[in-house]
This record gives structure tokens, C-alpha cells and sequence, in this order.
């Protein structure tokens, strides 16, 4: 029975990881179309090539974003072990701690950058990592129930 129990968790994080994944991989391609809408310059040669060194850089965060959100999501995995399992706050940490640490380091640098500069250009990167935050809360929530499901269950 032990054996079974450890097999439809191995199930149950795999479809929460799949989702996140997907999830992840579709907030991606939204903030890539959020960076082609940016609108280029009709100025001179100069302003040409800050407007592609501009491109250049949001393409680096975006690849930045994406990997920093599958490393995110394969932390799900450490539910695996029970005792990170049935600690509400280790399982909390193993979805949402490290996307929550990495949201506020760029929120902070966000925030800085506008007190010193009036804009930043973190501030895209800063909104879809606070989506993605809340999206690895709503998936945390929804564990927990199924855990509960599963152990009430058995």
C-alpha cells in the first residue's frame, strides 16, 4: 500500500510539474510578444542601435525568465519526500520559495532603478514574475486539496 501511496504522488506531481511547465512556457511566449510590440524609433543611426541593444537585452531577460522558470517548477519534485510533503511550509517553499525570492530581488531592483532613473527596464520581468508567483500559489492551494484528497482517501 505504501508502495501504491508513493506511485500516486509520483503521478500527482508529475501532472502539477506538466502544468507548471506548460504554464511557464506560455507566460514566456506572452512576454516575448510583449517585447516585439515595443515600438521602434524613427530617429537617427544612434537611436537605431540603442532600440536593437534594447531588443538584445529584453531577448537575454526572456531567456533568462524561462530558464529561471524551469528551474522554479522542478523544486515541485522535492514533494516527493514525505517529510517536505507533510510540512505545509517546506511544500509551500518547494513551489513558491524560489519564485518568491527571485520576484522580490527584481521588484527591488525595479523599485531602485525608478527612485534613481524615474523607469527601469525591469519592470516587464517584474510583472510576469509576480503572474508567475501567484500562478505557483493557485498550484500550491491545489495540491494541498488533492493531498488532503489522497490522504483522507487511503
Amino acid at each position: 500500500m505504501d508502495i501504491c501511496y508513493y506511485q500516486s504522488m509520483k503521478k500527482i506531481i508529475r501532472k502539477f510539474w506538466t502544468i507548471n511547465l506548460l504554464l511557464s512556457i506560455a507566460l514566456f511566449v506572452i512576454y516575448r510578444v510583449v517585447i516585439a510590440e515595443s515600438k521602434s524609433p524613427e530617429g537617427n543611426v544612434f537611436e537605431s542601435f540603442l532600440y536593437i541593444l534594447d531588443i538584445f537585452l529584453n531577448l537575454s531577460f526572456s531567456a533568462v525568465y524561462l530558464a529561471g522558470m524551469v528551474i522554479c517548477s522542478l523544486t515541485f519534485f522535492l514533494n516527493l519526500m514525505t517529510t517536505i510533503r507533510n510540512n505545509y511550509l517546506l511544500s509551500f517553499l518547494s513551489f513558491s520559495g524560489l519564485p518568491l525570492v527571485c520576484t522580490l530581488f527584481i521588484l527591488i531592483n525595479v523599485a531602485i532603478d525608478i527612485y534613481s532613473y524615474n523607469k527601469s527596464i525591469f519592470t516587464t520581468l517584474g510583472i510576469f514574475s509576480i503572474i508567475y508567483l501567484s500562478i505557483t500559489a493557485i498550484e500550491f492551494i491545489a495540491f494541498r486539496k488533492r493531498i488532503q484528497r489522497e490522504k483522507n482517501s487511503s
